[in-house]
């Protein structure tokens, strides 16, 4: 995994986070849903991004989901570990519904 900081964007980027993965597919929808939901007001707080320090993007090309944090206000301890959080939280989610790809992609144990 490759985190990179956009100094011109203030973004923290993700790209190619999930290879493999098809534009509109079940899988694809799942993670967009899942990342979409981080901006709710039905999370918890602990759980949910606060829109005054970033905000929170996902997208599919080439086959690859990839996130993108947008920065705001030199939040940027805060978005980091927000973004790792929620990576982990995208992994956990994986091995409960999807060990198979898990296990092709990451070679990830299915116990």
């Amino acid at each position: 995994m490759t985190v990179r900081f956009d100094p011109r964007s203030d973004s923290l980027d993700v790209p190619a986070l999930f290879p493999q993965v098809e534009a509109g597919g079940t899988r694809a929808s799942e993670l967009t849903r899942i990342v979409d939901e981080r901006s709710s007001r039905r999370l918890p707080a602990h759980k949910r991004l606060d829109p005054r320090r970033g905000a929170l993007t996902c997208s599919v090309r080439n086959r690859a989901v990839s996130l993108r944090l947008a920065v705001r206000g030199g939040s940027h301890a805060y978005g980091v570990r927000y973004l790792m959080n929620l990576v982990n939280d995208l992994f956990v989610r994986l091995q409960e519904t999807d060990p198979d790809y898990l296990a092709a992609e990451f070679g990830v144990s299915g116990e």
